[in-house]
């Protein structure tokens, strides 16, 4: 995967792919959305014994998850959950959820031609 430039909901943010040891903020996560400077930064995994076996596919995921939080920070939602820290908007579950089903919602909106 390529750094690249993305559209969420009219502005550009950029989408970064490092290595752990490259950036401070993947020390503890797999990825992070700072939506200050506009960066989605995603971790890029070398295979290990403990790691899954297809970290393209594990990286995507992460990716889309990412993705989803900028969509929510930019629509103004994460700013008006009721519980700022643990609200539905910043819910991990509720992000991984979309991150994970969003393929299959796509490709049912597409076959049913409502895209």
């Amino acid at each position: 995967m390529q750094d690249c430039k993305i559209n969420v909901l009219g502005t550009k943010y950029s989408l970064f792919f490092r290595k752990r040891d490259e950036d401070e903020g993947l020390k503890e996560n797999d990825g992070y959305c700072d939506k200050t400077s506009k960066e989605l930064v995603i971790c890029v995994h070398e295979p290990e014994l403990d790691s899954v076996k297809n970290l393209e596919v594990y990286e995507k995921k992460v990716t889309r998850h990412e993705i989803i939080h900028a969509f929510i920070e930019e629509s103004g939602l994460s700013e008006n959950t009721f519980i700022c820290k643990e609200g539905w908007a910043k819910n991990e579950e509720m992000v991984d959820w979309i991150a994970a089903q969003f393929p299959k919602m796509f490709a049912a909106f597409s076959k049913a031609d409502v895209m």
